[in-house]
């Protein structure tokens, strides 16, 4: 059931979503009714998030895990003077990421508030 749990959670990469249960069971490629059935575990956990049109989208609670992750947790640490001051300076959204892989993971992002 893990498997299937982190396939669908795999399936909402690289565009992060949201989509219909029928195209989530499709890119998972796992029957439509399994899938609704851990979709509904993974939202109650706050790994998946419902849209008001009942489409699915990852979840806050995955940046709260992810936000754990000690090296990167440092570097977003050691990087948010100097964050702050160019978004002081700009006024302009900024973001922090590193290369893993072939992928870019964004570790930060300061923005105003319109």
């Amino acid at each position: 059931m893990l498997g299937k749990a982190a396939l669908i959670m795999e399936s909402f990469r690289p565009t992060g979503g949201p989509y219909r249960l029928t195209e989530l069971a499709q890119r998972a490629g796992l029957p439509k009714p399994t899938v609704h059935r851990l979709a509904a575990d993974l939202v109650e956990l706050g790994w998946l998030e419902r849209t008001g049109d009942g489409r699915y989208r990852l979840g806050h609670r995955l940046f709260e895990l992810g936000s754990l992750v000690p090296r990167r947790r440092d570097l977003r640490e050691a990087a948010l003077p100097f964050l702050q001051d160019l978004f002081e300076a700009t006024r302009e959204t900024v973001h922090l990421g590193v290369r893993e892989g072939l992928e870019g993971v964004y570790l930060e992002r300061i923005h105003g508030h319109d």
